[in-house]
């Protein structure tokens, strides 16, 4: 039986320091491989903690850890990257150290849905 997949896109802009946002949450009934991902601060110095929230464990994976951007920089991972998320996995941004954050985030994921 062939499974339905898609692949998708999806964005956040974090403007409040300190705050996790979820940039992806993976769906019930699918699993999702997570093929692209970048980074990008666009305002003066700004530090960047990328998360793996692994819900079938309630734990969080730290992938990067107040990473410090400079202004107008960018980290892309896409070359022989993959995490493979399970439902209700997330991939989470948080901007720390800047008052007045503006970081953009995007990722590529491709949904395997999993019948149950």
């Amino acid at each position: 039986m062939e499974r339905a997949v898609r692949k998708q896109s999806f964005n956040i802009d974090c403007t409040v320091q300190n705050q996790v946002y979820d940039l992806y949450t993976c769906p019930a009934n699918a699993r999702a491989d997570v093929i692209f991902l970048t980074v990008t601060n666009h305002v003066s110095s700004t530090n960047i903690s990328i998360y793996w929230y692994d819900a079938s464990k309630a734990s969080t994976v730290v992938l990067a850890e107040a990473k410090n951007f400079a202004a107008n920089e960018t980290s892309t991972y896409n070359s022989g990257f993959t995490i493979v998320l399970e439902a209700g996995d997330k991939i989470q941004i948080k901007p720390s150290s800047n008052p007045t954050p503006h970081v953009d985030a995007i990722c590529t994921v491709l949904e395997t849905f999993v019948p149950i």
